[in-house]
């Protein structure tokens, strides 16, 4: 997976096939689920990506500052520890008590992937249908008392990203061609 996943251009494209179909259609459980982890900070991009660890809104939520859309959690690292001053010069108060919750890494490895709402990190698809029925899926028909298919099409959404399960785990990296 991709940045182009990820970001709000992602789309269905005129002839999918049923794997992007599947793939696609389980994006919004992914994006509730999955997170940055800081490594060296050299790849998560501070205002875009999700690496915050609040439940609701990952993404940072001060605005923008001109000329700094750019910089990357690196650049708010000093010594192997988060630089304060920066941090609560440039971020509102809310985000400054998330980054600074966050813990560094006793010694330099990447930036990775991880699925947030599991301990291991690990994306299991026992938590991937719970956030499904979390986010109303139910509701629209998508499990209880829908078509036979329905069912297996929305189950697909589910069980589908069991694929994606190495892509989350706390001591593998993430590599982009192998998912």
């Amino acid at each position: 997976m991709n940045g182009f996943f990820w970001s709000n251009s992602a789309s269905i494209g005129s002839n999918p096939s049923y794997l992007w179909r599947s793939i696609y259609a389980s994006r919004p459980i992914l994006l509730h689920g999955c997170r940055k982890r800081v490594g060296d900070g050299s790849t998560i991009s501070i205002w875009r990506d999700p690496w915050l660890l609040d439940p609701n809104e990952p993404h940072i939520q001060t605005e923008i500052i001109d000329g700094l859309d750019q910089v990357v959690v690196a650049d708010l690292i000093d010594g192997g520890k988060w630089n304060e001053t920066l941090i609560r010069c440039l971020f509102n108060q809310r985000d400054v008590g998330l980054i600074l919750k966050i813990p560094l890494p006793l010694s330099v490895y990447e930036d990775a992937w991880f699925w947030f709402l599991n301990q291991k990190g690990e994306y299991v698809v026992k938590e991937g249908y719970r956030v499904s029925l979390d986010m109303g899926f139910e509701e629209a028909g998508c499990f209880m008392g829908s078509t036979m298919e329905n069912s297996s099409s929305c189950k697909s959404k589910i069980y589908g990203l069991e694929d994606f399960k190495g892509c989350f785990t706390l001591q593998s990296q993430f590599v982009e061609k192998t998912c």
